[in-house]
């Protein structure tokens, strides 16, 4: 039997709480453990919430979790600096949506001065003043200006770093079994057979920390998952505060709030709820969500989610913060039913219980002091952009797995650096993504997780040879290009082709290793005339009429009195380019679940066909039995594809309008009942990629906004034009050959005009 790992103290939960308790624990020279079930830390309530360092105006005087909230608005200051957590302070306005309303506002006020948080009483033209986006109906308002916003992923990571780099332990993949408490110390046994013997243990499991008591045979408390669903949106709508309702029983509501990365976030909602694991999302909801916070901005009715996700908060039956000794006996520290104000809470309650804890020990105190930090560290170079909507390079996500606490899933890399976030959902750069990870973790593809065992993304396949195109072999130099097209699909070979047709030297910058875009990865749905265009094209770039970029990302614009510089970034590098003329070729990228109302969890295994080919084009398989939504040449084409690597693939007249499977997708549920599958393909609506034209202010940050163009192409910026479905959406691609050949005419003429 292998002998017990000896410790100070153990802590039970890698949420932000847990997190929080084991910086202080450091801080205070305390040998600790934290172990997390899960395989990364802040995988439960931490990852799913509005992130708001709240003020505490309106908690209930006189409970723990009032003091809580008003000793951490005095740490705040200090922890942003010292952990360097990105840090908004925005403020709150809370609305009078009737006169009679206003009373109640001053009721609230009155509580936030009792507490000692400052509040200004607003009425309608000023509310109006500071908030002009608001309802028509508003009446008034109270302004809570010491309201935040944080980064929650950033924040857990950053509290159990600072942990570490003072000689902390982090375990994940820890799952706890058994809990013996006894006169002089907690035994701890975990699931994977190895045990722990500590002085002390807190209890930081979140929802699952009446399991955790009982355990220890501690049944003097119960904690209850609430539901609440949330909507995330790249656009702000020119919110800039948070907007709140008037409380109601259940919370604050459903509120509008900046998020600290960009957009802003609309929920919660309030839903009671038995099962811990449950965090599906519902259609209901989502037009629920949307119609409430409308009722308050109204711009927000039009809005497309680009994200739809639950949280579970954990609701003790004592209706306050749990934070004393166990009825099993003082060694046992219970830190539970937080609920919702975790994060707001979090530097003030693992103050209060490890100063109990040492007061209980006799273990000496010693002066607050910041321990050593661990730098975040990333690659000198940046390598190629993966994440496109996120702009997120290879050497960002090699720096998410550096030490203290390496990402070693899909989920964790995405909280840690932001890869797979953007608008398309991880379907353009999952693949590329795993790909980068499993190569530092040093083990093969398909070995990698979304989240939980179970969530597995990829299986081994074969390579399909039906790519059609030519491999990236270098980037070669561009001098005096007269025309700089970004992307090498059918607009970007119809617009290269135009270019050398009228004399013109093009430099086309492709993000993949080859040729033709979407509809090149299905070449047997190609035209004659398309597959012509290919070949023409392959013979330009071997003459030297034609400049190709292959593998290389367009990432910015900056606009010269004599045309265009392009920023462009790959694997060797950065560089600039300059050219007179600038064609967007950048077309899309296929719908995801995210923007679609569809109920049920989110696992892995739900996928655009954009995944399936590069998933098909790296060798792997991204399922067994596949449910493909979408008609015409695209949807036809993929299908076929995956048929081809050994996929059985069920067509589906309609959109799904329920999932089920937690971790991996099992089954999905349309007009005719659940069809079992574990791979959900769309393949029915196109998204034009915006991102460069956000940069430049053409578009707002709503997806599927297509490039504003006139009818020749040409967009309000001189010397830049758009071709194909980034101005046009069509998943079957069937104009861009000839709309990428016809702007560029349009281009050279306008341009020989001026001269």
């Amino acid at each position: 039997m292998t002998a017990a790992e000896r410790t100070q103290v153990v802590v039970i939960g890698g949420g932000v709480v847990g997190c929080a308790v084991l910086r202080q624990l450091a801080q205070q020279g305390i040998d600790a453990i934290l172990l997390e079930a899960e395989p990364s830390i802040c995988e439960g309530t931490s990852k799913a919430n509005s992130a708001i360092v709240h003020t505490g105006f309106d908690a209930k005087p006189g409970t723990i979790e009032a003091t809580m909230l008003r000793r951490a608005a005095e740490l705040w200051p200090g922890i942003i600096d010292e952990l360097a957590v990105p840090f908004l302070e925005v403020g709150a306005t809370m609305l009078a949506r009737e006169q009679e309303d206003m009373d109640r506002l001053r009721d609230v006020g009155r509580n936030a001065s009792g507490l000692g948080v400052e509040t200004v009483l607003l009425d309608r033209t000023a509310t109006r003043d500071i908030a002009p986006y608001l309802a028509d109906g508003v009446e008034g308002a109270l302004s809570i200006p010491g309201e935040s916003v944080i980064d929650p992923f950033w924040l857990t990571r950053r509290f159990a770093e600072s942990g570490m780099a003072a000689g902390a332990r982090v375990w994940t993949d820890a799952r706890v079994s058994a809990l013996e408490v006894a006169l002089e110390h907690v035994r701890v046994d975990l699931a994977d057979g190895r045990s722990i013997l500590a002085d002390q243990t807190f209890n930081c499991a979140g929802l699952w920390s009446d399991d955790v008591a009982t355990q220890a045979g501690d049944t003097s408390f119960r904690i209850s998952p609430r539901r609440g669903q949330f909507l995330v949106s790249e656009e702000t709508y020119g919110v800039e505060r948070i907007i709140l309702p008037l409380p109601g029983r259940m919370g604050k509501g459903m509120l509008i709030t900046p998020i600290v990365f960009g957009g802003v976030l609309l929920g919660p909602t309030a839903e009671e709820h038995e099962d811990k694991t449950d965090r599906s999302v519902t259609q209901e909801a989502r037009e629920l969500i949307i119609a409430t916070c409308a009722a308050m901005v109204p711009a927000v009715d039009d809005m497309i989610p680009i994200r739809q996700f639950a949280g579970l908060r954990a609701v003790s039956s004592t209706g306050d913060y749990i934070v004393r000794p166990s009825t099993a006996g003082d060694r046992l520290f219970h830190v539970a039913g937080i609920r919702s104000t975790g994060i707001s809470a979090s530097p003030a309650i693992a103050e209060h219980v490890v100063e109990q804890v040492q007061r209980l020990r006799g273990w000496r105190r010693v002066a607050a002091s910041a321990p050593a930090q661990s730098e975040m560290t990333f690659e000198d170079e940046a390598g190629a952009v993966i994440c496109l909507c996120r702009s997120v390079s290879a050497g960002e996500i090699r720096g998410a797995l550096r030490p203290p606490l390496p990402a070693t899933t899909l989920d964790a890399a995405k909280r840690a650096c932001g890869t797979t976030f953007g608008d398309c959902q991880g379907n353009l750069c999952s693949v590329a993504t795993c790909a980068v990870l499993a190569g530092q973790l040093g083990v093969r593809p398909e070995m990698m997780r979304k989240h939980r065992e179970g969530s597995w993304l990829f299986l081994v396949g074969s390579t399909d040879p039906d790519g059609h195109g030519r491999s990236a072999g270098g980037r070669p130099d561009a001098p005096a290009v007269d025309v700089v097209v970004i992307g090498g699909g059918l607009a970007g070979i119809g617009a290269a082709l135009e270019a050398v047709a009228s004399g013109v030297r093009p430099l086309v910058v492709e993000r993949t290793s080859r040729w033709g875009g979407t509809m090149g990865r299905i070449p047997e749905r190609l035209t004659e005339t398309e597959r012509q265009a290919f070949a023409e094209l392959d013979g330009a770039t071997t003459d030297g009429g034609c400049v190709a970029w292959l593998g290389a990302t367009a990432s910015g614009l900056v606009a010269e009195d004599d045309g265009w510089t392009v920023d462009v970034q790959d694997g060797e590098g950065a560089r600039e380019v300059h050219a007179p003329l600038v064609v967007l070729a950048c077309g899309g990228y296929v719908q995801p679940r995210e923007h679609l109302a569809i109920s049920g969890p989110r696992p892995s295994g739900v996928a655009t066909g954009d995944l399936v080919h590069l998933a098909l084009d790296a060798g792997l398989l991204p399922g067994r039995r596949a449910a493909l939504v979408g008609s015409g040449r695209y949807a036809d084409g993929t299908e076929r594809r995956m048929t081809a690597a050994g996929m059985t693939v069920l067509r589906l007249a309609d959109r799904p309008i329920e999932l089920r499977g937690d971790r991996r997708l099992e089954a999905v549920r349309g007009d005719h009942g659940w069809v079992e599958v574990d791979l959900l393909v769309l393949a029915e609506q196109w998204v034009p990629a915006p991102f460069l034209l956000r940069s430049l202010s053409l578009v707002d940050n709503r997806p599927g906004m297509p490039a504003p163009t006139a009818a020749d192409g040409r967009t309000e910026l001189n010397g830049l034009w758009a071709a194909g479905t980034c101005r046009a959406p069509d998943v079957d691609h069937g104009s861009s050959l000839e709309d990428g050949r016809a702007v560029v005419r349009a281009a050279i003429a306008s341009r020989e005009a001026r001269v």
